[in-house]
């Protein structure tokens, strides 16, 4: 130690160097820690500056954790009624859609009773030709084009062929319910 002092420009201690068990007297460190100044010989302040600058950080970590917990308490309900507000949007598009489909339906009964007698008291089940390919095996949609309604009344046993573009009743057949056939 006192070669690291004259190499530091420290003079060591003038009284000698007394070792009792391995360490030097109070006095010496005191004494040595003077020449060298604050550095790598820890003081007497130094647990106390430690135990602060624990606390320092608890309290550091403690206000993070609560900022964090608050950012959670926040992110999570809103993330919630997000969701559920996309759920209530997507129930509601499809309420519109139907009800739209109805209207549509509806219109398509008033058109298609006006160009011809429709049975009263039934609803008739409503189709939309998407691939008249498929139909082509069957006489009543030899001419049915792509867009074209059906209309087929269960009761009355009767089945309509309409063309909205041009407005006309293409076909009107009779509906063979006779499940035997089929």
């Amino acid at each position: 130690m006192v070669l690291f002092l004259k190499n530091q420009g420290v003079e060591p201690p003038s009284e000698p160097v007394k070792r009792g068990r391995g360490r030097p007297r109070k006095y010496q460190v005191d004494a040595i820690r003077d020449a060298i100044g604050p550095g790598p010989i820890a003081s007497n302040t130094t647990g106390s500056n430690h135990s602060a600058r624990a606390k320092n950080f608890v309290k550091a970590n403690r206000t993070i954790l609560f900022i964090g917990l608050i950012v959670i308490l926040a992110t999570v309900p809103a993330i919630y009624f997000y969701s559920q507000n996309n759920n209530a949007n997507k129930k509601l598009n499809d309420l519109q859609k139907n009800s739209q489909s109805a209207d549509t339906a509806q219109q398509t009964i008033e058109v298609v009773g006006k160009l011809v007698l429709l049975p009263e008291g039934e609803q008739p089940t409503i189709a939309t030709v998407t691939d008249p390919t498929k139909l082509k095996g069957q006489a009543f949609f030899a001419s049915a084009q792509t867009g074209d309604k059906v209309l087929v009344y269960n009761k009355a046993g009767r089945a309509i062929l309409y063309r909205p573009s041009l407005n006309k009743i293409i076909e009107m057949a009779p509906l063979n319910t006779d499940t035997t056939a089929q």
